[in-house]
């Protein structure tokens, strides 16, 4: 949160809502880089990197219906950028 209270300080920097997927880095690990890049582009700005994010497990029919996690992943969706 603080931040994000600075970078709203700062005069070219905005804070825009959206939700984007984060891609998966070679290592494993959500690389939300792009994803924050794709939602400040899509709002008319040149840059951004993500201000808030949400992780989900998420789960096919199939396996909540046998109670196997093999079909589940984890989920990272940017919802916030700080775009300029």
């Amino acid at each position: 949160k603080e931040a994000t209270d600075a970078l709203v300080k700062l005069p070219s920097t905005r804070i825009v809502e959206g939700r984007e997927r984060c891609l998966l880095a070679p290592n494993g690990s959500p690389d939300c880089g792009a994803a924050a890049e794709t939602i400040c582009k899509a709002k008319g700005f040149k840059t951004g990197s993500s201000a808030n994010i949400e992780s989900a497990r998420k789960c096919s029919a199939r396996a909540l219906l046998s109670r196997n996690e093999d079909d589940c992943v984890n989920e990272t969706i940017v919802t916030r950028a700080a775009c300029q």
